[in-house]
């Protein structure tokens, strides 16, 4: 049977990095990390999607990566470019983001990971078909 209360989230005191990965001028996607002071060693990660509106940017969408183990931690990075002659965002070209976690540690570590591009205003994670 598993807990009725997992417990108190915790947060981080300080934002490792944030990188922005793509943008044009109505959308961009960012990748936040931090390492909660959660007593073994993790890392999260966030993959924010903004768009711009006519006053400003506002967050649309985002996803959250939790990773826990003395290997922990987790990354992003752009895995879908536009040729020469065209531009990524346009119709049919898709940005596409691909977030690796790291897990685990002492010889049981593991990682996995996944690509996840958007559609309007939400992100969604790209499957096999």
């Amino acid at each position: 049977m598993g807990h009725e209360n997992p417990g108190n989230p915790i947060a981080a005191s300080a934002i490792q990095s944030c990188e922005p990965i793509w943008s044009d001028d109505k959308s961009a996607l960012l990748f936040v990390t931090a390492n909660p002071p959660t007593g073994i060693p993790s890392s999260i990660g966030v993959l924010f999607l903004p768009l711009h509106q006519r006053d400003g940017w506002r967050i649309a969408d985002l996803l959250r990566f939790t990773t826990i183990g003395k290997d922990a931690g987790v990354s992003a990075k752009l895995t879908a470019f536009a040729g020469s002659g065209l531009q990524l965002g346009s119709e049919g070209l898709a940005p596409v983001v691909t977030v690796n976690e790291s897990q685990g540690g002492h010889g049981y570590e593991y990682e996995t990971c996944a690509s996840y591009t958007f559609t309007g205003s939400k992100l969604k994670r790209l499957e096999l078909e």
